[in-house]
């Protein structure tokens, strides 16, 4: 999915990585306007099993395959997140190469509680996930918003042109990460 006027929607940074975005934002802009051909991207929760197995998708994922501990300690996860497939998003990367240079937004555009992904995860194996998922509130991230999604969309014509818009996310992400090898 896709912004094309993408305005500082996002300068309340809570941590340094969105700081680092946000610089990296500007400079892209500032380069635009001297007549540079080039793009800020930006990604919303892209996932893939090469992930880290610290991230909580992966971790679940592991935990279920794996059961090495009785238990999954997990931190908030009553937040909202907009998940999406990597490999899915890399093909609208592709195509976003033949547009003219401008801010792309990249997520599925559907949103879902971090509980509700774990729970499409213990689902595979009909196990009822709040038998195994331990809240421990240490776990918590100080400031983190409970929703970051993105809210508006434009249809554009790369959607007409290439066919491409995100279809994986939710359980066909959560058995996409599963099954991969």
């Amino acid at each position: 999915m896709f912004e094309k006027n993408l305005k500082y929607q996002f300068l309340k940074p809570n941590n340094p990585y969105v700081d680092a975005q946000i610089k990296a934002f500007k400079v892209v802009e500032k380069f635009r306007r001297l007549g540079v051909r080039c793009y800020s991207l930006i990604f919303f929760n892209i996932e893939s099993p090469l992930k880290n197995k610290s991230f909580i998708l992966n971790k679940v994922k592991d935990f279920i395959k794996t059961k090495k501990t009785n238990f999954l300690k997990v931190g908030d996860i009553e937040v909202i997140r907009d998940f999406s497939w990597a490999p899915e998003i890399m093909k609208g990367v592709f195509y976003s190469l033949n547009l003219k240079p401008q801010n792309i937004i990249f997520a599925s555009g559907k949103n879902f509680y971090v509980r509700e992904m774990i729970k499409f995860f213990f689902d595979l194996k009909k196990l009822n996930f709040r038998k195994f998922i331990k809240i421990d509130k240490s776990l918590f991230r100080k400031k983190e918003k409970k929703k970051v999604t993105v809210f508006k969309f434009q249809k554009h014509n790369l959607l007409k042109n290439f066919k491409w818009q995100p279809k994986i996310y939710g359980k066909k992400l959560v058995k996409k990460l599963y099954y991969a090898k």
